[in-house]
């Protein structure tokens, strides 16, 4: 999750960097091999989140349920994206690095900047700075894969980074819904000092979700057809 008020610089930010750091390698590792590698570690990521939603709403099987459909279209989403034999694993790295770039621009923006909250009643410290924080930095990130592909058409890259980076702050939303709903302060304690693993992938699985249909919609490879 990433709080957005204005205050002073804290280890919050150094404890991202370092979790993203651990995290990282083994995850693109596993999306550089696919295939099955992929699709077994996508499996157990969704066994994980669905146990932690399963007891962080007090082993509510109706949200259980609601929470166990929304994660498998995320997985599926991805596996999806990555099956392109030509473009998969550019395609799921983009959507990573993009999704973790708005988590970590709407933080350091959010708190530079403050301002009005952009959903007091679902998540108090989250402001619009914020907000525009994650657009801008995931469009940075579009920017950047357009240009690494040699694309002529860097802006439209950039836009759609920037559209599935805030849609991932909705994710990040929802999940503080969950939350607030049950009482909870993260998900889990799966990750020392960081809450659940959805705490960590809350915005990813709405990004995930949002390519996914984009690439359908463009029948064929989403950042091909960039």
């Amino acid at each position: 999750m990433a709080p957005q008020e204005a205050k002073s610089p804290s280890p919050e930010l150094w404890r991202r960097i370092l979790s993203a750091v651990v995290m990282i390698p083994p995850v693109i590792t596993l999306i550089y091999l696919g295939g099955v590698y992929f699709q077994i570690f996508m499996a157990i990521a969704a066994t994980i989140l669905i146990v932690e939603i399963f007891f962080a709403t007090n082993k509510n099987l109706f949200w259980t349920g609601v929470g166990a459909i929304y994660i498998a279209v995320a997985s599926y989403a991805l596996i999806v994206l990555r099956g392109d034999p030509d473009i998969g694993f550019t395609t799921v790295c983009w959507l990573f690095v993009l999704v973790w770039f708005a988590d970590t621009g709407a933080y350091i923006t959010g708190r530079a900047l403050g301002g009005p909250k952009f959903a007091p009643q679902l998540s108090p410290k989250k402001t619009w700075s914020g907000f525009f924080g994650a657009v801008a930095f995931a469009a940075l990130v579009g920017l950047a894969t357009g240009h690494l592909m040699n694309s002529e058409v860097l802006w439209r890259i950039g836009i759609l980074s920037g559209i599935l980076g805030g849609l991932s702050q909705f994710g990040d939303l929802l999940e503080s819904w969950l939350k607030r709903r049950f009482d909870r302060k993260d998900m889990s304690n799966l990750i020392p000092g960081h809450g659940g693993l959805a705490d960590r992938v809350d915005g990813l699985v709405a990004a995930a979700i949002g390519a996914w249909v984009i690439n359908e919609i463009t029948e064929g490879s989403l950042l091909k057809w960039l």
